[in-house]
């Protein structure tokens, strides 16, 4: 490679290559990542709410470090199957399938019109999800929670930010939540999560097996290149303007917080998690 010409060719043939990928010509996930299947082996306990099946993939490298190198269970608890009904089906089996391969618990709530317009509407069925959803903290009382920041865009995934806010508030929940970023970028961020490229190859086979999603718009392929631009963003979001960008190729940004006297607040200032490190610090101030 000589010049910057040939490094954005390389990059355009990599994508087309990958699209020559068969979703199931792919390792386990425990092969992929080169480690035991010691998962549900620590007190760890964490739920993700993905307001769309495939969303638990696009987030999950943090949730999936802490399987692999701590032994946490992980749920996925998919709030809504989409808007489609006649997709719903279709999504739930493909759901199935990449919760499998990740090898994380699932709960279905398959809610309708989670959108937050619906929140001040008396004849929506919002406070009832809410109830629901807060009887599931309570009774599970997680480590840890992942769910969308308050300005992820998407009508749902906005939804849904407010939706599991509303019931970790109604349970008095006390622990870490994550908030998570896809459409729409953190506002606020304090945690850059560093992937290996073995992370990142079983997200994409996750994210591979929504068969559906994924002809529709090859997202999967892009999840790197979503990834490295993490770091660029995420050096001066987390880091702080004008600070330089830790040493990762890749990288997922969160903003962890907790909801203490009525309010919702950062539990730390900044932190960039490594490879090297063991992903449960992310839990700890």
């Amino acid at each position: 490679m000589k010049n910057y010409l040939d490094y954005v060719e390389r990059i355009a043939e990599t994508f087309a290559e990958g699209s020559q990928i068969a979703p199931g010509d792919q390792p386990g996930v425990f092969e992929m990542l080169k480690c035991p299947q010691t998962q549900k082996t620590s007190p760890l306990n964490v739920l993700v709410f993905a307001p769309h099946p495939d969303d638990e993939c696009i987030i999950g490298l943090l949730p999936l470090r802490l399987m692999a190198e701590c032994g946490a269970k992980i749920t996925d608890v998919a709030v809504t199957l989409g808007s489609n009904k006649a997709r719903q089906q279709e999504r739930k089996a493909e759901l199935q399938s990449a919760c499998k391969y990740l090898n994380w618990d699932l709960k279905i709530c398959g809610f309708e019109n989670v959108r937050l317009p619906n929140r001040e509407n008396a004849g929506s069925r919002w406070n009832e999800y809410v109830e629901e959803l807060s009887r599931l903290i309570k009774r599970e009382n997680p480590d840890a929670i992942f769910a969308p920041n308050f300005n992820d865009w998407n009508a749902t995934h906005i939804g849904t930010a407010r939706l599991v806010a509303d019931a970790a508030e109604r349970a008095r929940y006390g622990g870490v939540v994550f908030q998570t970023e896809y459409w729409g970028g953190l506002k606020e961020g304090n945690l850059m999560v560093e992937a290996s490229p073995r992370y990142i190859a079983a997200q994409m086979k996750a994210l591979s097996l929504h068969t559906k999603e994924v002809e529709r718009n090859d997202y999967h392929l892009r999840l790197p290149a979503w990834m490295s631009d993490s770091v660029r963003r995420g050096a001066e979001l987390v880091g702080g303007q004008g600070a330089a960008a830790p040493r990762f190729d890749f990288a997922t940004l969160y903003n962890a917080v907790r909801f203490r006297e009525g309010k919702w607040e950062q539990i730390y200032t900044s932190k960039f998690l490594k490879i090297t490190d063991r992903a449960d610090e992310a839990l700890h101030a």
